[in-house]
């Protein structure tokens, strides 16, 4: 209901005050004049404006209100009979499907990696020296101790002529050894022997060195 509408309606319903000649009049809503002023075809017409103004009033007021009896209804059905809400199926869980580890023998990922041990030369264990070979003379001291001071040749049988520590000179020919690290002699020149030691490589193997002694000078001692 408009402003308007209700101010119309309060006047007609409340109680009126009217001056004429400076008497006040009070009248009931339909008789606002005096009755010498308003005809009865008048006021009948006023009782009509106020029941009609009454009834638009009355009617606006219910549109303002929201219609929620659709709501309340559909409530009700779906409290007397559950069965008839449908819900969205469930989704299918994934299958667990375990994997089998088989690698408990290998080395953990969380440690880290081990240098790898060097593998001893091919043949190393076939390179250790015979311990219940006689040992020579010279194998007594070590190699650069030793002195060539000559070599000759007798029947193209080549011989060295090496001079110990203690001045003793010895006559050694090819397969003879000399020095501490089994040094056995495979060639023998003019000027010079050469010879082949044994020695441990440090990780329980064996290994082949060469060396070389020249004549008159035992400073000059080489490994090949």
């Amino acid at each position: 209901m408009s402003p308007r509408m209700d101010s119309d309606a309060g006047a007609l319903l409340g109680r009126a005050t009217l001056q004429q000649g400076g008497k006040v009049l009070k009248r009931s809503p339909w008789r606002w004049w005096p009755r010498s002023w308003v005809s009865s075809a008048s006021r009948k017409g006023l009782s009509r404006a106020f029941a009609l103004s009454l009834a638009l009033g009355l009617s606006l007021t219910g549109c303002s209100e929201p219609d929620i009896a659709g709501l309340d209804k559909k409530l009700s059905e779906l409290q007397a009979d559950p069965s008839g809400i449908k819900l969205p199926p469930v989704p299918e869980l994934p299958r667990y499907v375990a994997v089998a580890y088989d690698q408990s023998g290998r080395r953990s990922p969380f440690l880290a990696r081990q240098p790898e041990a060097e593998a001893a030369p091919a043949g190393a264990s076939d390179l250790a020296p015979d311990p219940d070979r006689p040992l020579d003379p010279l194998e007594a001291y070590p190699l650069d101790q030793l002195e060539l001071v000559g070599t000759l040749s007798v029947g193209n049988q080549p011989s060295a002529l090496v001079r110990a520590p203690n001045g003793e000179v010895h006559r050694l020919t090819s397969g003879d050894h000399m020095g501490t690290d089994y040094g056995r002699i495979v060639s023998i020149t003019e000027a010079s022997v050469q010879l082949v030691e044994v020695v441990n490589n440090g990780r329980g193997g064996w290994v082949e060195r060469t060396r070389r002694l020249l004549l008159d000078d035992p400073t000059t001692n080489q490994a090949g």
